[in-house]
């Protein structure tokens, strides 16, 4: 199990790193805390397997959803919106949709990790990582919402996700 948790701790630290990047690069400031949130959340992963390495507990849980849609509601009062056919809004779609692709394959190997967990009757590890694999599903649909505010303005805030987003949060 051991080079499971490097290779987890390896997997966050890189989206810390690409969190951060995108925390500079946000045209809005509550995008930038977005961003600041999700870089945080990686954090939290980290040492979530840490405590795992150290059989010892973690918490406390994400609160990644109260401050996301604080942030959106913020947004849609100010009325900000991105022309989508803009380079910028291109380059933003770009990273916000990589973004996903992260938070996917985070999940995935999570997933992953936890089957792998039950197989060795590691019912600590196997929740950890199930946990883990929770909350990036959750990052993937707010970057999905993210990737709509600047490929749909008008009507992301109709999106399915967005409404299952609000949904998660009340």
């Amino acid at each position: 199990m051991r080079d499971i948790y490097t290779f987890a701790i390896e997997m966050e630290e890189e989206g810390i790193e690409y969190y951060r990047k995108l925390t500079k690069q946000a045209p809005h400031r509550r995008l930038r805390r977005i961003f600041e949130v999700l870089a945080e959340e990686e954090e939290r992963h980290i040492h979530a397997i840490y405590c795992l390495i150290e059989k010892r507990p973690w918490g406390p849980k994400s609160d990644l959803i109260p401050e996301a849609k604080a942030a959106f509601a913020a947004i849609i009062d100010e009325g900000f919106e991105v022309d989508p056919t803009t380079p910028l809004a291109m380059q933003y779609a770009k990273a916000y949709r990589h973004a996903y692709e992260v938070e996917r394959k985070n999940r995935d190997v999570y997933l992953d990790f936890a089957a792998k967990a039950r197989e060795k009757k590691d019912k600590i590890a196997e929740n950890v990582f199930l946990e883990l694999a929770d909350e990036e599903a959750r990052h993937m649909i707010l970057v999905d919402i993210l990737f709509k505010t600047v490929t749909e303005p008008l009507r992301w805030t109709e999106s399915e996700e967005f409404l299952q987003w609000q949904a998660l949060a009340q």
